[in-house]
């Protein structure tokens, strides 16, 4: 373990620091690791397939229930934090020094490995779509 200076800021969410979140998430998708990581599990175990009662569209729930219970697409694994954020990075100033929290890190698809930053504030996603996140797909 190191020690980086910097401090988390998990409500920065301007243009610059996206775009350099964004271009951080990828070259972390390129990363080979060496040992492997371990292989992609999901997060949504059918016992949390549960519609909450404040729905207003549950059946949008169900479909997406399905969607998990049916096989997943191929994909080649890419690396994957697993919680990338911006409540895991560390920052001095305007510079990202570090990166935490890499205990649930596995290979799985590219996507996967932004979820977390979609439900950053504002619209991290327009950041993830122009920056050069790899997104790797196979015929399954």
């Amino acid at each position: 373990m190191s020690l980086v200076p910097g401090a988390p800021d998990e409500f920065r969410c301007d243009d610059t620091t996206l775009t350099s979140i964004a271009e951080l998430l990828a070259a972390i998708h390129e990363v080979e690791a060496t040992p492997a990581a371990r292989p992609y599990q999901s997060r949504a175990w059918p016992a949390k397939w549960v519609v909450p009662r404040w729905a207003a569209r549950p059946d949008v729930w169900r479909a997406a229930f399905d969607l998990l219970a049916s096989d997943a697409p191929g994909f080649e694994p890419t690396f994957l934090h697993r919680d990338f954020g911006p409540h895991n990075l560390l920052w001095s100033g305007d510079e990202i020094t570090g990166i935490v929290d890499w205990v649930e890190t596995s290979t799985g698809p590219a996507p996967a490995g932004r979820g977390s930053l979609l439900l950053q504030p504002r619209s991290a996603a327009r950041h993830l779509r122009s920056a050069a996140v790899p997104h790797r797909r196979t015929r399954g």
